[in-house]
């Protein structure tokens, strides 16, 4: 079975289950939902899903990579959720087919610095808050200043049993 395609990065401090990394260059695909975060990523997961088996300006399909990423959007309206898929590495912007769906966003991420906490099991509003706090007191500690918004990102399908789940909630940082 091949190895689904993940972003490149280097561990530049590891302390347990948190790390601080840097990673490469990489192209995101995104939309943008309303709802609650079950939901609303359902849905983005769907969107982004039909855009690579197909539904663009080529119908061409495209390797699906992991993780899938997940972040709270604020809205002055109620609740929404950015899903993100990372495109597969080795290609430019400009050689990805358009996604037929207008409200996916393809764009460029530089060079960027995050501070992650890994761990498996079930990913609930609960336990998502739990590492995010503890995530952030660990980011206060190291004395390394956050750049952006909690993302939470998803590396196995669904049905995966949950001691075997690689999840992980991350923190851009601040050069």
């Amino acid at each position: 079975m091949a190895k689904t395609p993940q972003p490149s990065y280097r561990v530049i401090k590891r302390s347990g289950p948190f790390e601080i990394r840097v990673y490469e260059p990489m192209i995101l695909a995104e939309v943008t939902m309303p709802g609650l975060r079950k939901d609303a990523t359902e849905e983005g997961f769907r969107v982004l899903a039909s855009y690579i088996l197909g539904n663009n300006d080529r119908n061409e399909k495209i390797q699906m990579t992991i993780p899938v990423t997940m972040q709270p959007y604020d809205t002055k309206n109620g609740n929404a959720w950015t899903v993100r898929f990372i495109m597969p590495p080795g290609r430019p912007i400009e050689d990805l087919p358009r996604p037929d769906d207008t409200s996916i966003k393809l764009f460029e991420v530089p060079v960027g610095r995050a501070a992650v906490c890994r761990f498996s099991g079930h990913t609930n509003d609960i336990r998502l808050k739990k590492k995010t706090k503890e995530l952030k007191e660990w980011i206060k500690s190291e004395q390394v200043i956050p750049a952006a918004p909690p993302t939470y990102a998803f590396y196995n399908p669904p049905l995966t049993l949950p001691f075997l789940k690689r999840n992980e909630v991350m923190v851009g940082l601040q050069y």
